[in-house]
């Protein structure tokens, strides 16, 4: 991993419990395809406020540095999924171009039993441990994504992944006060939603009945999937809806060049 200051620290094992001395960093991550990118400025700002309000170590100069950097050293042909970090407590700024996971358009879930355990949801970064280990779970479950929920017991996100759900012939988004990341690609398809005459409603979708709608997850890596609960009685197979197929096609266009030198 390249770093505009230094090398970047080394963080504690996985399963390790987290104290105020572990290591911690702020993140960010997009995809990039054939040089094109999808809404980078609000990725940007969404790094560029979370280390402003976490990390007071970091340096203005070393983030643009390290941002304008990253960007030229991305190639130009394939797809990219690049990441930057700052360190929580020295404010390093390190960066890695990856390439981007190949997935197929359904995600099967796997619901957390113990709940929404991170310290920071509305930060990207700090709680990457913990939810790597959630999917790693996941994964050994048989299913691709842990599904994060409420003392409520409504879904409140995945945990790479930002839920919604139709239902009525409208788009449902988890409401307000629920804390979770502000998902840059929610934000693109609730303006999809607005251009096409959708309805876009807030609310929150108990994951005991999440079998009785079409739920999506969204992120940068994969746009949209659909979001199956296997373990879930009641649960049918995938079906191909028209709105799925449209958010699809439309969240994969109007990409723009990425800047830099290439």
């Amino acid at each position: 991993m390249n770093s505009v200051s230094g090398e970047h620290p080394e963080t504690p094992a996985a399963g390790s419990s987290w104290s105020v001395v572990e290591s911690w960093s702020v993140v960010e991550s997009w995809s990039v395809v054939d040089g094109r990118v999808a809404d980078l400025d609000a990725h940007r700002d969404r790094f560029v406020q979370s280390c402003r309000r976490w990390v007071p170590a970091a340096r203005p100069d070393q983030i643009d540095n390290g941002w304008t950097q990253l960007c030229d050293q991305i190639p130009r042909q394939g797809a990219w999924f690049p990441r930057i970090e700052v360190d929580g407590t020295s404010g390093v700024v390190s960066w890695l171009v990856r390439p981007m996971p190949q997935r197929g358009p359904v995600a099967r879930a796997w619901v957390m039993p113990r709940g929404d355990q991170r310290r920071l949801p509305q930060v990207k970064g700090p709680d990457l441990r913990w939810l790597a280990q959630a999917r790693a779970t996941a994964v050994r479950r048989g299913c691709d994504e842990a599904v994060l929920v409420g003392p409520d017991g409504s879904v409140v996100e995945g945990a790479f992944t930002t839920v919604v759900w139709w239902r009525d012939g409208a788009l449902h988004v988890v409401e307000d006060g629920i804390p979770r990341l502000p998902s840059v690609t929610e934000a693109r398809l609730r303006r999809w939603c607005q251009e096409v005459g959708v309805q876009v409603r807030s609310g929150r979708l108990p994951v005991a009945t999440a079998h009785d709608v079409e739920v999506w997850a969204v992120n940068s890596v994969d746009q949209v999937r659909l979001l199956v609960f296997p373990d879930l009685e009641g649960t049918s197979e995938p079906v191909w809806s028209h709105q799925f197929v449209a958010a699809r096609a439309a969240l994969n266009r109007g990409w723009e060049p990425l800047p830099g030198a290439g």
